[in-house]
């Protein structure tokens, strides 16, 4: 029985309406009711349930009833056992059919394989690996970075070695690994590090061996806490800002040869699936994919205005929403003279040059795509943009165009990953 009525017949609702969007706005307040009361285990048999009765329709052309319906359901199931919105479900349901999201969200919820950053200005990986074997901790090499080691078995001790305590190592999430690997930051490089974690400042002046200029926004209860790493870590090429703005002036007469953008999203906030840092698998409301959208647009805008020609634009979420990801690449395409290059990640699905019937350039098959029941990485979107001029788009009265830097004190406070 599903909620009353047997999966062999039609509920007296479905039978009296051909109007699907009618019946479900009808019955949703109902049955999203009722199926908040359900627990876990009773929510994953019946979404099993509706499993195989799609597929059985899908595979016979016999029918139950109408595959929409049980569709739609289907889609009331996954909002209520993974407490999103159905809007939002609906959205991923475009992208993925349903074992595939439903494999998304289960692999969101293991435990996440902890990772170490070994930093080369001390020791090398071969080294750190080794001493921390001697001392219980079973670690492994990352097969697809050179400084990255994953943590199998003791990984609360790690924070009580001397190597920790004296900046040979520091914890790290995979997705930050990657953008770094993608800006691919050199020696003497003028690079900018736009993220509310600040992580990757620490690992940029590492593969910069510490020569050269960083400069990183953090949010303020961050800030001390990054300098007293990089002082650990033996880095003084960070110089940290408080705000994107004032980081914006700084770079006004003096652009930068590149610059990371690990841009707020809808899934950078605390949840039930966060594992070892503030990140979720997808968001909770559309409203806030809209207004994050919004954000990412002035966001990815300014950070442009940061490159001098010839320099390169690295962008990322950790959201898997289209309109955070290539919708805000084809808006910079747009509004700012850049092209989509090659991230240089062997890994990863390309990016979706269409979907629902708008189409992208081709060349956004170059982006990355990053989920956990796939490569075992968080939720991640990467691209890489390179800078071609300054020329911006002109409105109808000759003026140039300008976005406002959107303030996350336009809304209540954004919590963001934090440092281990």
């Amino acid at each position: 029985m599903f909620l009353g009525f047997s999966l062999g017949t039609q509920s007296p609702q479905l039978k009296s309406s051909k109007n699907l969007t009618t019946r479900t706005s009808i019955s949703a307040p109902l049955m999203a009711t009722t199926l908040r009361e359900l627990d876990k285990k009773v929510l994953e048999a019946r979404i099993s349930d509706l499993f195989s009765m799609i597929w059985y329709v899908e595979h016979t052309g016999d029918s139950y009833g109408e595959l929409n319906e049980m569709k739609v359901l289907l889609n009331m199931y996954f909002a209520c056992r993974y407490h999103l919105g159905e809007r939002v479900c609906d959205e991923l349901f475009k992208m993925f059919n349903e074992v595939e999201f439903k494999g998304l969200l289960d692999a969101s919820e293991k435990p996440k394989v902890i990772c170490l950053r070994v930093n080369a200005l001390k020791t090398s990986r071969q080294r750190l690996r080794r001493t921390l074997l001697e001392k219980g901790v079973l670690i492994e090499p990352l097969s697809w970075t050179q400084d990255g080691l994953a943590i199998l078995i003791g990984s609360s001790h790690v924070h009580e070695t001397p190597e920790y305590l004296n900046g040979h190592c520091m914890f790290q999430d995979t997705r930050s690994f990657l953008t770094v690997m993608t800006l691919d930051p050199k020696e003497n490089e003028k690079i900018v590090d736009v993220d509310g974690l600040g992580e990757g400042a620490t690992h940029i002046a590492s593969l910069m061996n510490n020569r050269g200029s960083v400069q990183a926004c953090a949010i303020v209860e961050s800030k001390e806490k990054l300098k007293a790493a990089c002082k650990l870590m033996g880095i003084n090429i960070v110089k940290w800002y408080s705000g994107l703005q004032k980081l914006c002036d700084a770079l006004e007469k003096d652009p930068a040869d590149k610059v990371l953008l690990d841009a707020p999203c809808s899934c950078s906030r605390t949840n039930k699936i966060t594992r070892n840092c503030d990140s979720v698998t997808a968001p909770s409301t559309f409203s806030d994919v809209k207004w994050y959208a919004k954000l990412q647009k002035g966001h990815i805008l300014s950070v442009i205005d940061m490159v001098k020609p010839g320099g390169y634009i690295v962008y990322s979420t950790c959201s898997p929403m289209i309109s955070e990801n290539e919708a805000i690449i084809n808006y910079a395409l747009k509004m700012r003279d850049v092209e989509v290059v090659d991230t240089g990640l062997e890994l990863g699905y390309p990016g979706l040059n269409e979907f629902r019937g708008q189409k992208f350039q081709a060349s956004f098959q170059k982006m990355r795509r990053f989920y956990p029941s796939t490569h075992g990485i968080d939720v991640c979107f990467i691209a890489k943009l390179k800078k071609r001029s300054n020329s911006k788009p002109k409105s109808k009265q000759g003026r140039v165009l300008k976005r406002r830097i959107a303030s996350t004190d336009d809304k209540k406070e954004i919590k963001i990953r934090k440092l281990s």
